[in-house]
């Protein structure tokens, strides 16, 4: 069967092999290949850092032109009788979807239930309260009205 093959421009995918080393040689910082056909990164005879960099995703051969920022990919497709190059599975529109355009709006203006807070939420609070001064500083003297009978 022959093959055909496909070009074209993308944006640069070299992001993608990138390891976490922070400096060190071309090997050290990214995921290296010779071969598009057998693993994903980077080959290092191909590669010019200033000029060219040439690295394989997924079988396709990408090339970044440093100098001019466009980046190149090449693949070999197998033709039109190939099933592997064509998804064919049925799409499905949600109608209720269609001619978004616009940013979501946003409700400033929350209810909030106060019946569904647990009644005795903030008594149950005191246990860790052991003297007066701390039940005086408690919720900042909001809850309590301590009266000094002495």
């Amino acid at each position: 069967m022959p093959t055909f093959p496909v070009t074209g421009t993308s944006s640069s995918r070299l992001s993608e092999l990138r390891k976490f080393s922070v400096s060190g040689t071309l090997s050290e910082l990214y995921y290296t290949s010779t071969d598009p056909n057998v693993a994903d990164g980077v080959n290092e005879s191909l590669t010019m850092t200033a000029v060219t960099w040439t690295y394989y995703i997924g079988g396709i051969t990408y090339v970044d032109d440093v100098v001019n920022q466009i980046t190149s990919f090449t693949y070999d497709s197998l033709g039109y009788e190939e099933p592997n190059n064509f998804v064919d599975l049925p799409f499905i529109k949600d109608e209720t979807k269609q001619n978004i355009i616009d940013k979501p709006e946003i409700d400033n203006n929350v209810f909030i239930i106060r019946q569904s807070l647990p009644v005795f939420q903030n008594v149950y609070r005191l246990q860790d309260i052991s003297n007066l001064s701390e039940l005086e500083k408690y919720a900042g003297g909001a809850k309590f009205n301590i009266i000094n009978n002495t």
